[in-house]
């Protein structure tokens, strides 16, 4: 696995952690935060796919948004370990 599919692994399991934990935070219970860290961590690997499809040296790649898929599965079932 390259280091592109590593930051795009740990960038999306930081982000749903980091939303998820907020939402934990302010009193939401658990379901909802994880939803919430879900979707906006593959949100931000979805945008970030779209964009490098419309740019002119890049394209879409599914391994890319494989690779965030995982990061965001791993960010949840941290915070399900560490809350649930």
């Amino acid at each position: 696995m390259g280091k592109d599919k590593w930051l795009h692994l740990g960038v999306c399991a930081a982000v749903s952690l980091m939303v998820a934990g907020v939402g934990r935070v302010i009193g939401w219970s658990l379901a909802p935060c994880l939803y919430a860290g879900v979707l906006t961590s593959l949100g931000v690997g979805m945008g970030k796919e779209v964009a490098d499809a419309y740019c002119g040296y890049n394209k879409w790649d599914w391994g890319d948004f494989v690779a965030d898929i995982i990061g965001t599965s791993i960010g949840c079932t941290l915070m399900w370990l560490i809350t649930g």
